[in-house]
């Protein structure tokens, strides 16, 4: 048992290196900021964000977040397209 950060010293991770973060939000935090320690873009770091989506289309708006629909324009982005989002991680 641990945290995920922790195989950071483990892994070959360079500035060139691009991540995906799985898993529940707030672990996102945490793991944005072991690879910003590492100097890897934001920009290389995708998170999954995981909304309950009923129509799957992006027509009744249930997985909205600010302008980006999770199930048409995701569910898979990078880091620095939803850093600022309020719902996003």
């Amino acid at each position: 048992m641990g945290v995920v950060t922790k195989l950071f010293e483990k892994a070959n991770l360079t500035a060139q290196t691009r991540v995906v973060v799985c898993g529940p939000p707030v672990m996102f935090r945490f793991v944005v900021a072991g690879l910003d320690a590492l100097s890897i873009s934001r920009e290389n770091i995708y998170v999954d964000l995981e909304r309950r989506m009923k129509c799957g289309i992006g027509k009744c708006g249930h997985c909205q977040i600010n302008d980006k629909y999770v199930c048409a324009d995701g569910p898979v982005f990078s880091y620095a397209q939803v850093q600022d989002m309020e719902e996003a991680p």
